[in-house]
């Protein structure tokens, strides 16, 4: 968890389906940057949220929902809960959080943009 599995390629696409609407809304306005700097501002905080959500999820808050809901579709299973989380701990070292870098990256370059307009 962190930075140190963090790879430029797998945040491109985040920063792809991220600049989509800003784009589109700024092409639309005739070029109007604060247009774009308000969509930027938009998906930046939606972005933002899931970021933290994700972080949520990368710390292990949820792992007693997908337990119990895994169990509950698969009826009763031989793996305790304490297996259940171990094998998530080693899958969730190698995550990184690129929706809360591809957020705060979108407002502060709206907040430049907005800065310099």
């Amino acid at each position: 968890m962190g930075l140190r599995h963090f790879r430029v390629r797998q945040l491109l696409p985040h920063l792809g389906v991220a600049l989509l609407y800003p784009v589109y809304a700024f092409v639309t306005s005739d070029g109007s940057w604060v247009r774009l700097a308000d969509a930027m501002t938009v998906v930046g905080l939606i972005f933002l949220i899931l970021g933290v959500v994700w972080y949520l999820v990368m710390k292990g808050d949820f792992d007693i929902t997908g337990y119990v809901l895994r169990r509950g579709m698969r009826g009763t299973g031989q793996k305790t809960f304490a297996d259940y989380r171990r094998e998530k701990e080693e899958q969730r070292r190698e995550m990184a959080n690129y929706p809360l870098l591809t957020g705060i990256a979108l407002l502060l370059a709206s907040a430049l943009i907005a800065l310099l307009v």
